[in-house]
């Protein structure tokens, strides 16, 4: 299930001699799994962040620890949105998309995996970022190109809908409200306001990796309507009528995918445009 990188990925014992994996030996269980960035991965990173790691054991340990999951993680057998708890003692989760053939743990893709004596190691092809701390919502909230859309989702009050754990927000920019947002504002006390706001919200968590062509996303809304994703050539991604303009904002409940137009449902399309 795991898809090979276009990269060449170097030999398990090579990735994790770089920064001394032998710490995982103090770990006290007799199966784990091992998260291990490739060398591109290390060689991608700053100088300066790999050289605090191997200059402080404790700051080394605590980095390996965080790629260390306990038990035998099996790809094959996961499900999407899967917890798996490291022994950093954090949960960390795993996302996979059969149409892809595409596994991401905290975002970061599986490009390959080997089984040893002691358990398995998965090959990524990044160093695993800092878990987030916000939620979807706090992230809505916080950040200034989303404040229209904070603004409507406190009217209506649906702060649940993108508060609820695995989910997947499409986030319009302020920008996008200039389009749509004065006739939208018409509504503000009606329930179509509401359904619009639902309607940018899946109940699983999709990093752009898992998009595919023609894909068919159901929405929260109370009809569950279809979101469209469209795939382009050139790669590029539309939801709808509507482009993805930064993809992949983490949150610990989802991920966050910023927009540049409001998704309506075609049936409420016309009413709105019409104020």
């Amino acid at each position: 299930m795991i898809r090979k990188a276009d990269n060449q990925v170097e030999p398990p014992d090579v990735v994790v001699s770089e920064l001394g994996w032998d710490i995982i030996e103090g770990i006290s269980t007799d199966e784990f799994t091992v998260l291990a960035p490739s060398n591109k991965a290390f060689n991608d990173m700053p100088t300066s962040e790999l050289a605090k790691y191997v200059a402080d054991q404790n700051k080394l340990r605590d980095f390996i620890w965080k790629h260390v999951v306990y038990g035998t993680l099996s790809v094959d057998n996961a499900t999407n949105d899967d917890l798996h708890l490291n022994v950093a003692g954090n949960f960390l989760r795993l996302n996979k998309y059969d149409q892809n053939g595409v596994a991401l743990i905290e975002g970061v893709e599986i490009v390959d995996n080997i089984t040893t004596n002691g358990g398995t190691v998965y090959v990524m092809d990044k160093v695993l970022p800092p878990l987030p701390g916000q939620s979807v919502m706090d992230v809505i909230a916080t950040q200034p190109q989303f404040s229209d859309m904070f603004h409507f989702i406190k009217s209506a009050g649906v702060q649940h809908y993108f508060s609820g754990d695995h989910i997947t927000a499409f986030v319009p920019t302020n920008e996008a409200f200039t389009t749509l947002g004065k006739s939208l504002g018409k509504h503000l006390t009606s329930p179509l306001l509401k359904e619009i706001l639902e309607y940018h919200v899946v109940n699983r968590t999709i990093y752009s990796a898992g998009f595919y062509h023609n894909q068919q996303l159901t929405s929260l809304n109370q009809h569950h309507d279809a979101i469209h994703i469209k795939k382009t050539n050139e790669g590029y991604i539309r939801v709808n009528y509507a482009h993805i303009l930064e993809p992949d904002i983490r949150a610990n409940n989802g991920v966050i995918h910023e927009i540049n137009f409001i998704l309506v449902e075609p049936r409420y399309l016309l009413s709105i445009l019409a104020g």
